[in-house]
């Protein structure tokens, strides 16, 4: 059996409530969690609205009026859902651990260039460690995806390697969609233009966020990357590609 996690569970105003599970950022955590917002999606209890997994608690939406509806209660609204969550956790708690250990893989590839407006040269002065050396340290990991947040599609993976962890900008800039960025142990690419504090390490082409698929979201929680150095060459060829697709 998979060893049993302490939580508390408590109301967020009166129609949502957070299980927590701590404080931190854990693999473990992170796969119960995601266990959790898997159990409630296939069995949603009455009322409910929302999910929102975060990185090491989950927080659930409801219709307190739809529940005093339908469903009989000696109590409060708010007692009735915990009891709901208390027995989904119980539940998920008594699968074995092997049940969310295999994760898809995915490998993105990434241009290091300097010409991108990386910031690597800044790093490695930073880090008192050589430009390809911070590239052979960034992709020599296997990351997990611990959840999606900031902007859309954008996913927070860890955990980055303790000689490449380097704390966050204190002004956001200007940071181009396809950006790798690493801020404290954390990797993540940016889906779309936007301001962020994330120092930039490479670009790839890989889309993580297109409104046109039916799923937009390219990355989902619980999955592994890793990331392979490509050329300048080989990453204007695949953007050239990309836009030939696009006129078709």
């Amino acid at each position: 059996m998979q060893p049993k996690l302490s939580y508390t569970i408590w109301p967020l105003g009166d129609s949502a409530i957070q299980v927590s599970f701590g404080n931190t950022i854990d693999k473990k955590i992170n796969q119960q969690v995601a266990a959790l917002a898997l159990y409630f999606k296939e069995h949603p209890f009455i009322g409910q609205i929302d999910i929102v997994p975060a990185y090491s608690n989950i927080t659930f939406c409801f219709d307190v009026f739809r529940i005093r509806s339908f469903v009989r209660i000696n109590g409060t609204v708010y007692d009735w859902v915990k009891a709901q969550l208390e027995n989904g956790l119980h539940i998920i708690m008594e699968k074995n651990h092997e049940d969310f250990s295999a994760a898809e893989q995915i490998r993105v590839p990434v241009c290091y260039d300097d010409s991108l407006g990386n910031d690597l040269v800044l790093i490695s002065k930073k880090l008192k460690t050589t430009r390809d050396e911070l590239i052979r340290l960034h992709t020599s990991k296997t990351y997990f995806i611990y959840m999606l947040g900031f902007l859309p599609g954008f996913a927070y993976m860890g955990e980055l390697d303790d000689a490449l962890a380097y704390p966050r900008r204190a002004i956001p800039q200007k940071v181009k969609a396809g950006s790798i960025g690493i801020a404290g142990k954390q990797t993540g690419i940016y889906p779309l233009n936007s301001f962020g504090g994330w120092h930039i390490l490479g670009h790839t082409t890989v889309k993580p966020f297109d409104i046109k698929n039916e799923d937009p979201c390219y990355f989902k929680t619980g999955q592994e990357v890793t990331f392979y150095s490509i050329d300048k060459d080989e990453y204007e060829d695949e953007i050239a590609r990309s836009k030939k697709v696009l006129k078709k």
